[in-house]
């Protein structure tokens, strides 16, 4: 098994840190990769609630909740960067769990799991 830790920084229209994991869940399931996709800067947003989603509903909640469900990646987010925005655990989307700092997670991801961390921009 190889650890992947996809940083999901950038935003665009989808997130390409999106699509890139959809491809790999779908396309290279034989690879056998264990995902977590560590939703900050830019793609904070898309951790939360269509209620607090900036603008009104959450354009990829649902790809998200697949992703999850369907392809058990771990979906998390960053609270620093929640709370540096203004939001608190209540504003998240259920399914994805909170981490103290995406940096420290990502580093940490490296050292115990050897995993590879792929960025965005």
């Amino acid at each position: 098994m190889t650890y992947v830790v996809m940083s999901c920084f950038a935003d665009g229209t989808p997130p390409v840190s999106f699509k890139w994991t959809e491809i790999l869940v779908t396309r290279f399931k034989k690879r056998d990769y264990k995902i977590t996709m560590v939703l900050h800067g830019d793609c904070l947003k898309y951790a939360l609630r269509s209620s607090k989603y900036p603008g009104g509903k959450n354009p990829y909640k649902q790809m998200l909740k697949t992703l999850s469900e369907q392809y058990c990646v771990n979906i998390v987010v960053c609270h620093l960067c929640l709370v540096d925005d203004g939001y608190t655990t209540a504003d998240v989307l259920s399914f994805i769990k909170e981490i103290p700092f995406s940096i420290d997670y990502i580093i940490q991801a490296q050292v115990d799991e050897n995993a590879k961390v792929i960025y965005d921009s």
